[in-house]
């Protein structure tokens, strides 16, 4: 299990929406990168850090929704909002980072934010319940966009994996990260 960052050192103090979304920013990437190890290691191909830049970025854009919806009753739509862009715009400083230090194509931050809008869209269709999680329709859709930029071999069963192994990991870890972060 990846160690993500679940308190602040001093409770006391009050955080900005900046500082909150880069802590949880780290969280998501840490969680989205170790879930492209997880498809790795169980024999599922990538060959180029393009495409696994480009998974990773599909395992983001879930777990950005998933702290909206997790954000959703505990804030305003003013503050949730403010929170949410922080985390995206950090999250999509990371994408652009990485995907400049791989020579991987693209616009980086602004190409993952459009990629968010679109998956949230999607996701929004989607029943979510803060104890049960993410339902089986929201944990597909995120398999098959997985399956679609990962390689050809086996791809077909990447959904099956990524709905019954990778997506509820995610949603613990999120769920362990924004408990005290977003109090």
């Amino acid at each position: 299990m990846v160690r993500l960052k679940t308190r602040w050192n001093q409770k006391e103090r009050s955080r900005s929406y900046a500082q909150t979304g880069g802590a949880l920013a780290i969280s998501l990437w840490k969680l989205a990168a170790e879930s492209l190890l997880n498809l790795e290691n169980e024999g599922f191909e990538t060959r180029t850090n393009a495409q696994r830049l480009d998974a990773i970025t599909e395992f983001l854009a879930y777990a950005l929704h998933l702290v909206d919806r997790l954000a959703y009753r505990r804030f305003d739509e003013e503050q949730r909002g403010q929170l949410i862009a922080a985390v995206a715009a950090r999250v999509g400083e990371i994408v652009c980072d990485n995907r400049a230090d791989t020579g991987s194509a693209g616009d980086g931050a602004q190409e993952f934010i459009r990629l968010v809008n679109r998956r949230g869209d999607e996701y929004a269709a989607c029943n979510f319940d803060e104890a049960e999680g993410p339902s089986f329709t929201m944990r597909r859709i995120l398999g098959e966009h997985v399956q679609r930029v990962m390689g050809d071999k086996d791809a077909r069963w990447i959904p099956d994996y990524v709905l019954d192994a990778e997506a509820p990991e995610i949603y613990k870890g999120i769920r362990r990260a924004t408990r005290s972060l977003l109090s």
